[in-house]
């Protein structure tokens, strides 16, 4: 028992500056992406820290696996440079019997990341793309990155010189617009204002002070150049979903396990709807006698009954003759893409949220096969450092995290299985702490 608590105590320390090192990364690169853009413009510091203090979650669920890997390493090399491991074995204790006091811990991590997966983290997404909303509607000069050309919106593009974050006022606004068949426009304007409507459906831009530029349209070399004081240009919004007053609205990375097995099953339900309302039309004309389609097609619609005529028509042409397919065929043809198209669009949906139901559980699972591999790698290096430690795991760091993108992306694009997508990096990484494992047991005293 004193070794079990002396091998937890060797760890104690490396995870949390390792802890420490990677969320203090993430956080960086979280301010990089998008605190940049709105923690200058004259917002509250109270919105400000409850947005850092949300996303704090996700850093959490991704640092803390990563840390137990770093953890392992220095401790385990630690003890391996200091011949500790060696002492061990000269008494009898084997490389796996000081394993299992991180095992048993990692385990305790992995369980309790699962829960903070299950509850906390989708709720903290879901705060944090509610207060998002918030200050796009309150102030949506927040969220606009002047000198930079904003393509978002359908038939226009929109150029900001300067914003005052003060009182959210856009200088220097240049908008260029066209409809089909029409020439271009251009619309500047000195000074604006932006708000969106009450459903944030819409955006309205308040112009004031500029000018409206087109040509005639039917007499095509006449420039014309109209002043105002005040025009308004109204927008739709291309993010309605996320700009949503009530929140209802949950994204997959918002939900819990049970709210998205609900999507999937109305997935299945739907899938299976339209396998058993289209079987008959689509397949009944080629798997039913002639006798028995004339009983059932009496029951469907008249553009859906099967005639008796062949599949194809033959044309003669001189000594060739060739075969196109009747109308009724092209109707089934038809039907089925439409039906398969219709099909894949569901699995598609379900596939999605099973990729994110199985990252629950797969992420935090690797909290146990990162200990594994740390400490096996650990005991091979016989040097415990934090440089060693941040060479020797950058090689399972980067088999586990590109497996699980591309995984996910294969996934969401119907290559692979959800399931398979997000528990194979686990069972790569597994593999090898398994065979690294078996060489350190098998090394001599």
């Amino acid at each position: 028992m004193r070794l079990a608590f002396y091998i937890l105590r060797e760890h104690f320390a490396p995870f949390l500056y390792s802890f420490a090192i990677l969320t203090f990364l993430f956080i960086i690169d979280f301010l990089m992406k998008l605190l940049d853009s709105i923690l200058s413009k004259g917002l509250d510091v109270f919105v400000i820290l409850e947005m850092f203090v949300l996303n704090l979650a996700w850093m959490l669920a991704l640092s803390i696996p990563m840390s137990i890997l770093v953890a392992c390493l220095m401790a385990f090399g630690r003890l391996a440079g200091d011949n500790e491991i060696t002492a061990c074995r000269s008494a009898g204790v084997s490389p796996l019997r000081l394993l299992w006091p991180v095992t048993l811990v990692s385990s305790l991590i992995m369980f309790s990341l699962m829960a903070f997966n299950h509850w906390v983290l989708p709720e903290a997404n879901h705060r944090a793309a509610g207060l998002k909303a918030d200050i796009a509607r309150k102030k949506p000069p927040a969220l606009i990155t002047p000198g930079t050309l904003i393509k978002d919106f359908d038939g226009y593009r929109i150029w900001v010189d300067s914003i005052n974050y003060t009182n959210d006022s856009l200088y220097g606004v240049k908008i260029y617009y066209w409809e089909r068949n029409q020439p271009p426009r251009y619309m500047y304007s000195k000074r604006a204002s932006m708000h969106f409507s009450a459903d944030a459906r819409l955006i309205f831009i308040n112009l004031v002070k500029g000018e409206n530029h087109f040509v005639d349209t039917k007499n095509p070399d006449r420039y014309i150049r109209v002043q105002f004081q005040n025009q308004q240009l109204t927008l739709t919004n291309v993010d309605a979903t996320l700009y949503r007053q009530d929140r209802e609205y949950r994204s997959d990375r918002e939900m819990s396990v049970t709210q998205m097995m609900e999507v999937v099953e109305r997935a299945r339900q739907e899938q299976k709807r339209l396998i058993e309302e289209n079987w008959r039309f689509l397949f009944g004309s080629w798997i039913t006698s002639d006798s028995a389609l004339k009983k059932d097609t009496t029951q469907l619609p008249s553009t859906y009954r099967v005639e008796e005529t062949p599949w194809y028509r033959e044309y003669p042409v001189g000594p060739v003759r060739y075969h196109t397919l009747n109308a009724n065929t092209r109707d089934i043809l038809n039907g089925v893409k439409s039906l398969v198209s219709r099909l894949e669009s569901e699995e598609s949906e379900a596939s999605k949220f099973l990729v994110e139901i199985h990252k629950k559980f797969s992420i935090p699972v690797a909290c146990l096969v990162f200990a594994l591999v740390g400490g096996s790698l650990g005991m091979m290096a016989k040097k415990g450092g934090m440089g060693m430690a941040s060479i020797l795991c950058m090689g399972p760091f980067l088999i586990y995290w590109v497996f699980l993108l591309q995984g996910e992306a294969m996934a969401d694009r119907l290559l692979i299985s959800p399931w398979l997508a997000m528990w194979l990096p686990n069972i790569l990484v597994g593999s090898i702490s398994l065979l690294l494992l078996y060489r350190v047991q098998g090394m001599r005293k």
